[in-house]
């Protein structure tokens, strides 16, 4: 801090003295005390040289100002530095080029020496982020040229050893607490580009994410793995349970915010080739666990494939398509609509299961085979080409009297059938007596009732065409009424007595068509 009179002192030896940005030249012009020493307080007084006898620039400069000679008026004044930089040209050890823009540090101009690094570097040294020079610690695993771990300021905690940029990484096994060996933690990517990709994390292929060929000299190769998970031992150091263990395991993707995931898999397995098989799951040798399994939440199974390759499913209580002890297809009570097949026709079982036996299929319990679609027939069954065995069986229980077989329409009435006493019947209809003359009755069997002195009847039936064979029986013992002839037409049938009954006279008839 100057005082007032040392100021005047270097004013009287020629010195300008610069206060508070305002530059004296003369002791006239000096503030007083107190003005100086709020100045000295704020470190803005300085002392100048006398600008070699020259005019002293008046006013205040602002910021960014030097002092310049102005060579038209012979006089100094306060002027904006030049805003064009630095001009080109070779400064020694740098060379401004491009209106000052680029500055090129001459090659071998940074040595040790000009920098505050400190040490002597050597080939087994590395500079650390304190510039300092550190020896490499002679514990260090690996070869020249991998890849070492830091340490507490030293190495020798790890490697990850290359070659031709091959990695291996080789961590230190750890003695106590939990720690993972390998992660790639995601970034909290935003403002990616609309519409376009962004593949998190790639294994194989070429930076467009398209496959490269790896050759191989000529010779057979009987196995090939691009990418494998060794099964990981687990043991403890005294008797314990781990409850589920897993190798490899995969969540679906999560819709955040404004997205909407219209399909989200947690794994996709794609062919390359149509002959080629996406995902295989080969068991242990005499593998008794199932192959594939699907849970719920709770880790409960809802279906599967067992070991010896059935179809399973704890559904409704019950294994659905095949058991271990069983060769062929279990349905639990109740279960509806069980499985499609080529979209051409599905199963809905009614009760209990069927499974294989000494037949092709034989059923436990009543199922029901469904058409989707008027032009598919929903059940096709084909005996082997020289098939000696029946094609279809129906076999009654040892105590049965239901049907062995029924032809029902939509509603659920029965057409046709087959008696568990093996004789065939069908839906008809039986004029009572009394009733006589035309009838009509749409089904296939039915009786008429002739009266006494009676020739003929016409019945009405929808199911009649002019070529149905139409076959009638006399069911009453009348002395002279015997059938001559049944004539057929579209919607109905004429049947002719040789000579008029005597009395009323039962004929019962069947419709047979092509």
């Amino acid at each position: 801090m100057y005082t007032r009179e040392q100021l005047i002192e270097f004013i009287n030896a020629g010195y300008s003295v610069l206060v508070c940005r305002k530059l004296y030249s003369t002791v006239a012009e000096l503030p007083d005390q107190n003005t100086l020493d709020a100045c000295a307080q704020a470190g803005q007084i300085n002392v100048l040289d006398s600008f070699l006898g020259l005019p002293t620039p008046t006013g205040l400069p602002s910021n960014n100002q030097t002092i310049k000679y102005n060579s038209s008026t012979g006089a100094w004044v306060f002027a904006d530095l030049s805003s064009s930089g630095v001009s080109d040209g070779d400064k020694g050890d740098i060379t401004v080029s491009s209106s000052g823009a680029t500055w090129t540090i001459d090659n071998g101009v940074i040595t040790a020496a000009k920098t505050s690094i400190t040490g002597t570097p050597t080939g087994a040294k590395y500079l650390r982020d304190d510039w300092s020079w550190q020896s490499v610690s002679a514990s260090t695993a690996g070869s020249s040229g991998d890849y070492q771990i830091n340490s507490s300021g030293s190495f020798g905690a790890g490697v990850i050893a290359q070659s031709n940029g091959r990695l291996t990484a080789t961590p230190t096994a750890a003695s106590s607490g939990v720690a993972s060996f390998f992660r790639v933690i995601t970034p909290a990517d935003t403002a990616q580009t609309a519409s376009t990709e962004s593949i998190g994390a790639q294994f194989g292929g070429n930076t467009s994410a398209a496959t490269v060929v790896r050759q191989w000299a000529s010779g057979a190769l009987t196995t090939q793995r691009e990418n494998i998970f060794i099964a990981p031992t687990y043991s403890f150091s005294g008797a314990s349970t781990l409850t589920t263990a897993v190798t490899l395991e995969a969540a679906s993707p999560i819709a955040g915010t404004n997205a909407t995931l219209s399909n989200s898999y947690a794994a996709r397995f794609i062919a390359s080739a149509a002959a080629h098989v996406p995902l295989v799951t080969k068991g242990a040798a005499s593998q008794s666990g199932n192959l594939f399994e699907a849970q719920n939440s709770g880790a409960t199974v809802v279906a599967g494939i067992s070991s010896a390759g059935y179809f399973v499913t704890t559904v409704s209580g019950g294994y659905v398509l095949g058991t271990n002890d069983k060769s062929g297809i279990t349905f639990p009570a109740g279960l509806k609509a069980a499985f499609t097949v080529n979209n051409t026709a599905y199963i809905t079982a009614l009760s209990r299961s069927f499974y294989g036996g000494n037949f092709g299929l034989t059923v436990a319990e009543s199922m029901q085979m469904v058409s989707p679609s008027a032009s598919l027939v929903p059940l096709e069954i084909n005996g082997a080409a020289s098939n000696s065995a029946a094609v279809l069986v129906s076999k009654s229980g040892s105590s049965g009297t239901g049907d062995l077989w029924q032809g029902q329409n939509s509603s659920a009435t029965v057409l046709a059938g087959f008696k568990s006493s093996g004789l065939p019947y069908f839906d008809a209809t039986f004029t009572a007596g009394g009733t006589t003359g035309a009838q009509t009755i749409n089904k296939p069997v039915g009786s008429v009732n002739f009266a006494s002195s009676a020739t003929s009847i016409t019945v009405t039936n929808s199911l009649v065409t002019a070529n149905s064979v139409v076959m009638c029986t006399l069911q009453t013992n009348d002395a002279t009424a015997r059938i001559a002839n049944v004539v057929p037409s579209s919607g109905s049938f004429t049947i002719n007595l040789t000579a008029a009954a005597t009395t009323e006279t039962k004929v019962a008839f069947m419709v047979v068509n092509n």
